[in-house]
């Protein structure tokens, strides 16, 4: 889509009585694809951990920041490739494919050894040589996913939390009070994921997160996948914020926020 943006239109969706949206937009895009199907051993990520500036090497992965638009990646010694930002889904698909194309064609390397001819140190020839552990380019762009969209919407007022805790009670939606600033609401999605084996497990070490933000986003990966029924999970906050989380899509997205304007 060309002319996708972080803002999430929500024009189209059921309005909430007295309070009027501001602000939506996606605060982080979660996006993964396996690069790699015999994985990557610790020599292949301190070697790819060289190849990227600003990389650092932690143990299980690789990780490296992308500066436009501004994103953070790692690369996992199971062979799986992660993004996370504030970037389109058609961003977070361009970056996974220029950081596969430069780990298949731009990290590795032989020197050229031209026959009857004295090779001196400071005479050397070097080419790159494609890295065949890495998938090619073209088949990782069909098996990219959007792992989980992170959506920040603004209402121009409060949001009374009194109300809505008895709205989706007596809606028998499953709904918590986390403190007296925020309620926690769940609502279960319409359809499954595509493909759910390519999503996180609790038990799986390497998404073990790193900054408090993934932290967040991670926990919500690993419910996906302990529940037949998928859910988005709904953040609001009394000041008259909205945080929702789980969705794959931005259809999703608008389907949580109309079942949530509902109960406002």
């Amino acid at each position: 889509m060309l002319d996708e943006t972080i803002d999430v239109s929500l024009i189209d969706c059921r309005q909430p009585e007295g309070l009027k949206i501001t602000k939506s937009t996606l605060c982080v895009v979660w996006a993964s694809v396996v690069i790699s199907r015999q994985g990557l051993q610790n020599d292949d990520l301190l070697h790819i951990a060289r190849s990227f500036a600003r990389s650092e090497y932690m143990g299980l992965c690789v990780q490296f920041v992308i500066v436009s638009p501004f994103s953070l990646c790692r690369i996992y010694s199971n062979g799986r490739l992660v993004i996370m930002g504030t970037l389109t889904e058609s961003q977070a698909k361009e970056q996974l494919k220029r950081v596969v194309y430069k780990l298949r064609y731009r990290t590795k390397w032989k020197v050229i050894m031209h026959p009857n001819q004295e090779s001196h140190g400071n005479g050397l020839e070097w080419t790159y040589i494609t890295n065949h552990n890495v998938l090619p380019v073209n088949e990782i762009a069909k098996n990219i996913t959007i792992d989980q969209l992170y959506c920040k919407v603004v209402f121009d007022g409060p949001i009374n939390l009194r109300l809505l805790l008895h709205n989706g009670r007596k809606a028998k939606h499953h709904i918590t009070s986390l403190s007296n600033i925020c309620v926690r609401l769940q609502i279960d999605l319409p359809n499954p994921p595509t493909d759910p084996d390519t999503m996180p497990t609790a038990e799986n070490p390497v998404w073990d997160a790193g900054i408090e933000l993934e932290r967040e986003l991670e926990v919500e990966l690993a419910r996906i996948t302990q529940e037949k029924t998928r859910c988005a999970t709904c953040i609001i906050y009394k000041s008259g914020k909205l945080a929702i989380l789980g969705c794959n899509n931005r259809e999703e997205i608008k389907y949580a926020f109309n079942i949530l304007a509902e109960l406002l």
